[in-house]
């Protein structure tokens, strides 16, 4: 799907770029078969399969999601992210803890990014999908009794460092 990131720089400067993401399943430790893609490769050219991956780590399907930037500090680096309808809000309790399990704990681990500046007010929203860009895709609502999952749960641009 595609997508747009906006960031602010530290001397100011607002960045808007369009990227694509490709998810897809990584491979299972004990080769069974995943049901949904738990990956994903963010290029800046739909056409070039080269770009930075990310691997979903915990999703609690409503305000938090946290993912693994597979290029950085040998595979170990983290990058929790709250939905638009939660940044207002304290980081959720299990996503909390599920951060200091698979990321670290203390101070040296966290690096809050976000400035209440960043948040998004236009209404703005795009719905993920596991379709890649060239594919069409056929909005569907999901069943209200059953929860959401990633690919069914709107969620807005995820900001850089800086915002």
């Amino acid at each position: 799907y595609e997508f747009v990131q906006r960031y602010i720089k530290g001397d100011g400067t607002k960045v808007e770029q369009n990227l694509f993401a490709f998810p897809y399943k990584t491979e299972h430790p004990e080769l069974k078969d995943r049901g949904k893609d738990n990956a994903m490769l963010v290029t800046q050219d739909k056409e070039k399969k080269t770009g930075r991956n990310y691997s979903l780590i915990y999703s609690d399907y409503d305000c938090c999601d946290i993912l693994r930037s597979l290029a950085d500090e040998n595979g170990a680096a983290c990058e929790l992210y709250l939905h638009d309808k939660c940044v207002s809000e304290a980081v959720p309790r299990a996503c909390e803890l599920q951060y200091g399990y698979a990321c670290g704990q203390g101070k040296a681990y966290k690096h809050e990014v976000y400035n209440k500046s960043c948040k998004n007010t236009t209404g703005d929203t795009t719905k993920p999908t596991t379709k890649a860009p060239d594919q069409e895709v056929t909005p569907e609502e999901p069943t209200p009794e059953l929860p959401q999952t990633p690919e069914e749960t709107t969620t807005t641009t995820t900001l850089p460092p800086g915002c």
